[in-house]
């Protein structure tokens, strides 16, 4: 724990941060600090809506303890939550799938073009 709050506090790389909160999330909880578990899960999904290259588990995380705490006033928020994420995978797929068009294309373009230019 001491190195994760030294990481946070004096060497805050970004894409690192939702990482670390995580992490102390997942310490938190396994010594039965429940609200605080939930405090460092939030913290990490800000970071990731921030920097959404930094992929954890801080949205299942939240949610599960949420669940298996009975905080049924969360419940709420975890599936806005994890909606946010399917939405967000979502539009990384779209992403994805265009930019492999796009250079399938642009390879397709390139040898009708290079072929062109060996009949010359």
């Amino acid at each position: 724990m001491k190195l994760l709050n030294l990481m946070i506090a004096e060497f805050p790389e970004p894409s690192q941060l939702s990482c670390a909160h995580v992490e102390r999330g997942d310490i938190f909880l396994q010594r039965g600090r429940v609200d605080e578990a939930l405090a460092e899960y939030r913290k990490a999904i800000a970071q990731e809506r921030v920097h959404p290259e930094a992929r954890t588990q801080c949205w299942l995380s939240f949610g599960w303890t949420a669940v298996m705490h009975h905080r049924t006033e969360l419940y709420d928020e975890a599936e806005r939550m994890l909606s946010e994420l399917r939405f967000a995978r979502h539009q990384r797929r779209i992403r994805d799938f265009v930019i492999i068009r796009i250079l399938a294309w642009s390879q397709v373009t390139r040898a009708t073009f290079v072929g062109s230019l060996r009949r010359y």
